[in-house]
């Protein structure tokens, strides 16, 4: 006589097959075969015979159920039951020929935490740091959460897991991306580690300011100085920004040398060559000042240019006290004849403010009369002109990246919608009113806005301003 599964409507057909999984899981396949084998009785049954995703392997049925028998739960290692998982059923034939419906279903171990469903996938990247895939698996609407006391959600860029292969000293890695498979059964994570370290380090030795810049995930400056001999005592800290890696955040850290010490300069004995000291000459104007220094050993004059400060003080600057600084804008480096080397390095203060004077070809607007303007003596006219006018160029100067000097408005006249327009009205910006307020006020307006190199790293932003005519 054929046992019932958790409902008359489906019969055991053979024994069970248990399957044991990693982690203390196993999965248990049942097959069974239907009451009833016409199609129709079938089709009209199927929410009586399919029990519900996620229910226990010695639950009733939902619709019509058994209870279930003593012993019923399956007993494996003192795992007592299971949860539904999978659903299979089709039409087969017995050996009668008579054609039955079969059911087949899968049933794993799923508990109320979290538990791996294979071992780690490991790799290891070109810069030396660890990648972990780790997937986990446990009973639906199991929170996400660690192993802490009390427990805490999990966590991006905060959560961290130890990885050790054979007897190395363990490894600790950051949740760095993760994926949730929700189903009415199961609830499956799949997440990514990385190892906390440096990515990359970069140096330039042509820069004036002998940057280092790294990269690295969830690292402080003081560990990066740590881990990069490249990043010397004398480096500062210019900038830092934020990157994705693997889903996580890196961070770039770009350091430079800048010191303001002449004895650094001229006397640091750590550099291990003599200098020629004294200042040339003022150079071509009386912000540039040119120093030459001899070396008694070329081989020495690459690594000499990154040790060398990129800003000084020098009385020749006449800044307040003595003290204004002056900053490294070129440096070059050639043999002397001998076995040495000469390195001339150009040092430039950053200029004040120039205001000079040229003539120019500037084209000014139309100005349209509105009904309720009065003449006051300005010569309006229907259509913009072109004149050739004295125009003063503003020159103004930044020791910055050239991209973040702000640029001044020019004078662009438009639309209420923003388009181009060459004659002044009620409803234009500016107006035709605000115009004839320039005129009357002697108002100087931008005609081009431009950011040059003038020495190094110092920027001109040079203004071309006309009067409003």
């Amino acid at each position: 006589m054929s046992i019932s599964h958790r409902s008359n409507r489906l019969k055991l057909n053979g024994i069970p097959t248990v399957e044991k999984l990693q982690n203390g899981r196993y999965r248990l396949v049942v097959e069974c075969t239907t009451l009833n084998s016409r199609e129709d009785w079938y089709s009209a049954n199927k929410d009586r015979i399919f029990p519900d995703f996620g229910s226990l392997q010695s639950a009733a049925m939902s619709i019509d159920g058994l209870a279930p028998r003593a012993g019923e739960a399956y007993n494996t290692d003192g795992v007592m039951d299971m949860r539904l998982t999978k659903v299979e059923s089709g039409n087969r034939r017995t050996m009668q020929g008579k054609g039955e419906y079969n059911v087949i279903l899968t049933y794993e171990t799923l508990g109320a935490t979290f538990v791996n469903v294979k071992d780690d996938d490991i790799s290891e990247r070109e810069n030396g740091l660890r990648t972990v895939k780790r997937t986990i698996i446990a009973k639906a609407g199991t929170d996400y959460v660690d192993e802490s006391t009390p427990p805490v959600l999990k966590k991006v860029g905060t959560t961290t897991i130890t990885s050790q292969v054979d007897t190395e000293t363990s490894i600790t890695c950051t949740l760095a991306a993760y994926e949730i498979n929700d189903t009415d059964s199961y609830r499956e994570v799949n997440e990514v580690y990385v190892e906390s370290g440096v990515l990359s380090v970069s140096t330039d030795q042509n820069s004036i300011t002998s940057e280092v810049s790294v990269n690295a995930i969830n690292f402080s400056v003081s560990e990066v100085r740590t881990a990069v001999t490249a990043v010397t005592a004398n480096h500062n800290l210019k900038s830092q920004s934020t990157s994705d890696f693997e889903g996580l955040h890196s961070l770039q850290y770009d350091f430079e040398i800048r010191s303001t010490t002449l004895a650094t300069e001229l006397g640091d004995p750590q550099i291990g060559v003599e200098f020629e000291t004294g200042v040339q000459t003022n150079g071509s104007s009386d912000f540039i000042i040119t120093r030459q220094y001899a070396i008694s050993s070329a081989n020495t004059a690459a690594s000499i240019k990154t040790l060398m400060p990129p800003e000084i003080n020098d009385p020749i600057f006449n800044g307040t006290a003595g003290t204004q600084k002056a900053y490294l804008v070129d440096q070059e480096v050639s043999p002397n004849g001998l076995d040495g080397a000469v390195l001339t390095r150009t040092f430039a203060m950053i200029p004040t403010r120039i205001d000079e004077w040229d003539e120019m070809v500037i084209r000014f607007p139309g100005v349209d009369k509105g009904p309720f303007q009065l003449d006051e003596g300005f010569v309006f006219r229907s259509q913009p002109y072109s004149e050739s006018v004295p125009v003063r160029m503003c020159r103004e100067f930044f020791l910055s990246n050239p991209q973040r000097i702000c640029r001044p408005a020019e004078f662009r006249p438009v639309d209420n919608n923003g388009n181009r327009v060459s004659v002044l009205t009620a409803d234009t910006v500016p107006t035709a009113d605000e115009y004839i307020g320039y005129v009357n006020s002697g108002t100087y307006l931008n005609d081009r806005v431009s950011i040059l190199r003038w020495q190094g790293d110092i920027w001109e932003r040079r203004t071309v301003q006309f009067r409003a005519e």
